[in-house]
Parts: structure tokens; sequence; C-alpha cells
């Protein structure tokens, strides 16, 4: 990556969904961990932290999807 982190174009948009990867991921973790701590919660705990976990993995896939398709954008142009 010659151009660092103020490339622009296909190159910047990789970059700027790549930056912004980690966090759904550690929402994602958390949920995970929401929904192990609550298996003995009240069933609204247990269906909050179902629904963050979902959407998080939602969110992640789709943040992944942007940043595989924006690179290969970049290389292959």
């Amino acid at each position: 990556l010659a151009g660092g982190l103020t490339a622009s174009g296909s190159l910047g948009t990789h970059i700027a969904w790549g930056l912004l990867a980690p966090i759904p991921a550690l929402l994602l973790a958390i949920g995970a961990v929401g929904v192990a701590l609550t298996r003995s919660a009240g069933r609204a705990w247990q269906l909050s932290a179902a629904i963050l976990t979902v959407v998080a993995a939602v969110a992640s896939l789709v943040v992944i999807v942007l940043v595989g398709h924006s690179g290969a954008a970049a290389v292959w142009g």
C-alpha cells in the first residue's frame, strides 16, 4: 500500500471500510459473551443479548463483504 492511509479512490474506500471492520466484530464478541452470561438471567436480557449478537453478525458480514469488494475493485479496477 504505497499510498498509505492518505489514499484516495478505490484504495481509500478499501482502507475506510477496513478501519471500520473491527467495530461490528467487537460488538459480535460482546454479544456472544452477553448470550453466555444471560443464560440464567431473565427472558428480556436473553432476548436483548441475542438480538445484539444477530445484528452484529449481520453487520460484520456486510462490512467484510464491502472491504473485500472495495479491495478487489482497487486491485482489478
